[in-house]
């Protein structure tokens, strides 16, 4: 049940990433595909290994989503930022 939550906010960690970038840029072209691509080869590089081991040490959800997630997710996402600000 716990790898169903994280699925849930990873999933609308994505969709938020996609209508935030949509959003900020327009209609620049593809910069929101872009986006959702690199977000989800970055959500599906994430070993699940480390959030079975963070259940195993006691972290819910949204620890697990906040201490893993999000810090794994920060480069993929600086270098999307990157690559729009280069378009």
């Amino acid at each position: 049940m716990e790898h169903l939550t994280i699925s849930v906010w990873a999933l609308a960690l994505l969709i938020f990433v996609a209508l935030a970038f949509d959003f900020m840029n327009g209609s620049r072209g593809g910069a929101d595909s872009i986006s959702t691509i690199v977000a989800t080869g970055a959500l599906q590089s994430i070993p699940g290994d480390l959030y079975e081991a963070a259940s195993i040490d006691g972290a819910n959800s949204r620890q697990s989503f906040f201490k893993i997630t999000v810090p794994l997710l920060k480069p993929a996402m600086r270098f999307v930022t990157r690559i729009i600000q280069v378009r």
